[in-house]
């Protein structure tokens, strides 16, 4: 997990303080894109009991779900939503190149679809053997493809970067495609 400051550090209305589990996930592509544009935040890990007391409270955002941004006085939820708000700002997603912006939404939408399938067979109380049926047919059916198509994107693009010649949000959503999922 990337961060530069410590969760208990005081958080002024400029600094972004994130919040998602002590673990990769949803968050990684913030976290990344904070790191890589060398930006000052907080990384507040919530641990899983913690977060199910916040739920029993309704002290869990407008959509009960994690990640989480504060800044300047604002709370953002929502993976995709996050990227896109902080990337403008930060000049790594610029809504107003249309052709681009939709190379870039379809990776990091697909990205999120496809986590949300592998959580669905995490979280299930199949047997491991159904679990790794379903982990299989997730991987051959919709990685596999997803995979086959950014590596096209990229070669069509003849560039390093998914969506013109600099890092953006797609770029970082895909950087964590490597860390383990199960």
């Amino acid at each position: 997990i990337m961060g530069n400051a410590c969760a208990s550090e005081v958080v002024g209305p400029e600094t972004i303080k994130l919040e998602y589990f002590k673990a990769h996930g949803r968050a990684e592509p913030i976290r990344a894109m904070l790191h890589h544009a060398n930006v000052h935040y907080v990384d507040s890990g919530v641990s899983f009991p913690a977060w199910f007391m916040r739920k029993g409270s309704g002290n869990t955002g407008e959509f009960g779900a994690l990640p989480i941004v504060y800044y300047q006085g604002k709370t953002m939820q929502q993976t995709g939503a996050i990227l896109r708000a902080l990337g403008v700002e930060r000049g790594y997603y610029n809504p107003r190149d249309w052709q681009q912006a939709g190379k870039i939404d379809w990776i990091v939408d697909t990205w999120g679809e496809l986590l949300t399938a592998n959580a669905l067979i995490v979280l299930s109380v199949a047997s491991s053997a159904t679990k790794q049926t379903r982990f299989e047919e997730v991987l051959n059916n919709k990685w596999k493809p997803f995979l086959v198509q950014c590596e096209k994107q990229l070669a069509a693009n003849n560039t390093r970067f998914i969506a013109g010649n600099e890092v953006t949000i797609g770029d970082l959503s895909l950087i964590h495609i490597s860390e383990p999922t199960r």
